[in-house]
């Protein structure tokens, strides 16, 4: 079933209102890994990964500027 044009616009609304979109480049060979590894783990969208890696660092206090 489609949506209706008030339906579209009201979930654009509440979109716009609710979240932010973050951009984000990278080389070729470095998506081919991620998508890969996505894959592996059954996460659907480069999105969700890149979210819950985020997510991940943040909530076991990560620090990426470490070197090794």
């Amino acid at each position: 079933m489609s949506q209706t044009e008030a339906q579209r616009k009201a979930k654009a609304k509440y979109d716009a209102k609710t979240y932010k979109s973050i951009a984000c480049k990278c080389k070729l060979s470095d998506y081919s890994k991620f998508q890969a590894y996505a894959s592996s783990q059954n996460i659907l969208s480069m999105s969700s990964l890149l979210r819950r890696c985020v997510m991940y660092c943040i909530e076991n206090n990560i620090d990426l500027r470490k070197t090794d």
